[in-house]
């Protein structure tokens, strides 16, 4: 018999990184000895796209699955499963690495450039000024190459024909 604890990664639940399969004792199947998953919390806390996979609403969601078919493996069309899922509140770790606040000039500074409707306006004037600049250099440079063509041209009127 086996045993497996599967950790879900909610972006992807078809996802099995996360499992951990143990082949059980004759004591632990009769209940005498405990079964024992040595799991990481913490690495899978570490990073903002691990918490967006393993910690739906500050929830560490999991399954123990027990086996009865010792030749099957995960995936394998077990002949038989009992899953127990649960889950863990994690809540408080959450408020633990919470980031300190900002002071309130500072939040609203950052209010003020994260405004979406402010963003859109900035991203247009931007886009405004970068489109003037390169019109006017065109713009020169026409003017330029138009001021060249009349000095050739006058340069050739002047020049008598023998």
């Amino acid at each position: 018999m086996r045993v497996a604890l599967s950790v879900f990664n909610m972006l992807r639940t078809s996802d099995y990184s996360q499992n951990i399969v143990k082949a059980l004792t004759p004591d632990q199947i009769l209940g005498r000895e405990s079964i024992y998953f040595q799991v990481a919390t913490n690495t899978l806390y570490r990073s903002s796209r691990h918490r967006q996979r393993y910690y739906a609403g500050g929830r560490l969601y999991f399954e123990v699955d027990l086996y009865h078919n010792p030749e099957m493996d995960l995936g394998g069309g077990q002949i038989e499963r009992n899953p127990d899922r649960r889950f863990l509140d994690f809540s408080d770790i959450e408020a633990e690495f919470e980031e300190p606040p900002l002071p309130d000039w500072l939040s609203s500074f950052f209010y003020f450039f994260y405004e979406p409707s402010l963003v859109a306006v900035i991203v247009v004037f931007l886009s405004g000024l970068v489109f003037y600049s390169k019109y006017s250099q065109y713009f020169q440079q026409q003017r330029l190459v138009a001021a060249s063509e009349r000095r050739r041209e006058h340069s050739r009127s002047a020049i008598p024909a023998s």
